[in-house]
């Protein structure tokens, strides 16, 4: 095994030794003024604020467990955090304003899925776009991670843009059970590599939000369409296109959910889009594109 290659402990990058032990700490982006302050350096009164933040249901709405978390189960995680050896929580201060917490999960190899949640008080202001800079700038300049990857809900509109507008590359749609209810999940990633090669600043990406208005509404379209696909069939995809067999016949039975389901589908496009397509309709596209682009007519 050479020094390049991954171990289950860390890896190497750019010449320097990277392992668990060293994410569990506080971290300052001194240039910037960006203090990364780790879980388990949080006095009592950060601590209890980072668990109000996760618990409103603004952010609570959008976690895997949605549960509220008791103050004490919550201080029972901390006091064990820095044992664990793939899992690292930070608050984001940006000054002196308290923007967030990001987190990084099975972290291996200089890879790991990442997540965050904004401060509240700032949903709607903006500040997202500065915690989501400064989360891929810690990632890949300050802690040398090779690739980040996340989960974002298939309902979270803002989110799943936030990703866009930062060349998020979506890999994958997956589901995850929770108490027996599917939700739909889109898989995002960016390498070091790509994010190096793309050197978006802060300045760029807001400019990318107030002047490509029609790459966002196209962006808008194809969010909301999945959206619709999942109320309709229960999956973000056109479910004839992976089993035609079940639809081939679909005039012949408008009775039956395959039918409802087409026929629900079509008046959901209608009354969010204006755009009228019959079941015979939407049986001739045949990729998920078609029907965006006939939205777009």
């Amino acid at each position: 095994m050479t020094g390049q290659e991954n171990t289950i402990h860390g890896f190497r990058s750019d010449n320097i030794w990277i392992g668990p032990q060293d994410f569990h700490q506080s971290f300052v982006d001194e240039e910037q003024e960006i203090h990364f302050i780790h879980f388990s350096k949080l006095d009592k009164n950060l601590a209890r604020q980072v668990l109000a933040w996760r618990n409103h249901p603004e952010v609570r709405k959008w976690m895997y467990n949605k549960d509220v978390i008791s103050e004490e189960d919550h201080f029972q995680f901390l006091q064990q955090l820095p044992r664990q050896r793939y899992r690292f929580y930070w608050l984001v201060k940006e000054g002196d304003k308290d923007l967030g917490v990001i987190d990084l999960a099975n972290c291996r190899g200089g890879e790991s899925e990442w997540g965050f949640y904004l401060n509240p008080k700032y949903i709607g202001g903006g500040k997202a776009l500065r915690l989501f800079h400064h989360a891929l700038h810690f990632f890949f300049q300050k802690i040398h991670l090779k690739k980040v990857y996340g989960y974002v809900a298939c309902e979270n509109t803002n989110s799943l843009l936030l990703n866009e507008l930062f060349d998020m590359h979506m890999t994958a749609l997956m589901p995850k059970e929770h108490k027996g209810v599917l939700h739909w999940y889109a898989k995002y990633e960016l390498s070091k590599g790509a994010y190096a090669a793309r050197e978006l600043t802060l300045s760029d990406v807001r400019d990318r939000l107030i002047g490509s208005q029609s790459v966002l509404r196209r962006k808008r379209r194809e969010i909301r369409l999945r959206q619709l696909l999942i109320q309709a069939f229960g999956r973000p995809s056109l479910p004839w296109r992976e089993d035609m067999g079940e639809y081939s016949h679909i005039e012949a039975c408008d009775n039956s959910r395959n039918a409802l389901q087409l026929s629900h589908f079509s008046r959901l496009l209608q009354e969010d889009f204006g755009c009228r397509l019959g079941m015979k309709d939407l049986l001739a596209h045949h990729r998920f594109s078609d029907i965006l682009n006939s939205l777009e007519k």
